[in-house]
């Protein structure tokens, strides 16, 4: 301790026995030392070399404590120093890899006064976390950031963040809620890729695109609520989420991507807003249990294999405003009994079905 603090009798050459310790510390380089020090340059208040090498052993050893107290109540946080980070061009603060221990993670909203703004690429990649809380601050979550977090079961967003990259939390098995904040407007492809013990689901009211595979076999959603904000989404966006069975798409949406949702073999009935325009190849393909078809009044287009293998589909209208009808749209449904084509139609009946069938009659 003498070592750490042999330049402070220098210092207090020129000071009074009226030095006050207040309780603010400046911790500079690990050591705390001590604010408001009050001067006084009159010969006759000096005090003597014996006085001041008491004087400064006993503030030593006041300091000493105190940064003891302080680096104590530091380790029972997650702090700057279980992050590596970079500034970005605006000086805000990147992180780009957890180095702590900690598995119940609170992301400090800023480093030594800089913004924490962007979890960078695989930051906390396979790593053991179990909770992560994000700051406001937090703007932009990379491709990879939480990719394979097998133990990760709660993430806390807040609002401020605007987009989520690819892959950012896929394969993280333990997550089973997630609540997209209303200032997120992206969530990149694969995001929550293989997240099979995802159980509930809330997009917001203020995401824009969904990437493709987003949501790719999360077999245990069960409900979906699209919002009105969202007008674009990649194809196979919620294939393979096995247990959903109750979808709500929402208005801003006018084309449903290839393979949108298709696996989905809990679907029994499903509502097409009258804003859906066109089904993608593969649409509601494997739906299995799908028996009812409620279309849109806008629809003109309804793509290749669009209801294939939907064994429990037993008739089915094609509405007058639809004009093309894909390849095997209704292949190997084989419960079919009914098939209406609507008049619109100006694609050849030519293998709209094939494989097995139970039709008996087809109207135009």
């Amino acid at each position: 301790m003498e070592q750490k603090h042999k330049s402070i009798p220098q210092l207090l050459s020129r000071v009074t026995l009226s030095m006050v310790l207040t309780s603010s510390l400046i911790l500079n380089n690990g050591y705390a030392l001590a604010t408001d020090v009050q001067t006084d340059t009159t010969a006759d208040s000096q005090p003597s070399a014996s006085e001041r090498r008491k004087t400064t052993t006993a503030k030593a050893v006041t300091r000493a404590e105190k940064t003891d107290k302080v680096e104590s109540q530091a380790t029972t946080e997650t702090s700057i120093y279980d992050f590596e980070y970079k500034l970005s061009d605006n000086d805000d603060v990147i992180i780009t890899k957890y180095t702590g221990s900690d598995t119940e993670v609170i992301i400090p909203e800023d480093f030594n006064g800089y913004a924490v703004t962007e979890i960078a690429n695989g930051a906390f990649r396979s790593s053991a976390v179990t909770s992560v809380t994000l700051p406001s601050s937090v703007e932009k979550i990379e491709n990879y950031a939480f990719y394979s977090c097998r133990n990760l079961a709660t993430v806390n967003f807040n609002d401020g963040l605007k987009e989520i990259g690819t892959e950012a939390f896929a394969y993280c098995y333990a997550l089973k809620s997630v609540s997209i904040p209303e200032s997120c407007k992206k969530i990149g492809e694969e995001a929550f890729y293989y997240d099979n013990a995802l159980e509930t689901l809330d997009l917001g009211k203020g995401v824009e695109t969904i990437g493709g595979s987003a949501f790719r076999y999360c077999s245990k959603l069960s409900a979906l609520v699209i919002p009105d904000s969202v007008t674009a989404m990649g194809g196979y966006v919620f294939d393979g989420c096995s247990s959903l069975a109750d979808i709500t798409i929402g208005k801003g949406i006018t084309d449903l991507p290839a393979g949108a949702f298709g696996s989905n073999t809990a679907l029994i009935s499903i509502t097409l807003p009258d804003n859906i325009k066109t089904l993608g190849n593969y649409a509601f393909g494997s739906c299995r249990n799908l028996t009812e078809i409620h279309w849109s009044a806008n629809l003109t287009m309804i793509g290749n294999y669009a209801f294939e293998y939907n064994y429990a589909l037993k008739e089915v209208s094609v509405p007058d405003t639809v004009t093309k009808l894909g390849t095997d749209a209704f292949r190997n449904c084989t419960a079919l009994e009914s098939l209406h084509l609507g008049k619109s139609l100006e694609t050849e009946f030519v293998n709209i079905i094939t494989g097995d069938t139970a039709l008996k009659t087809i109207t135009v």
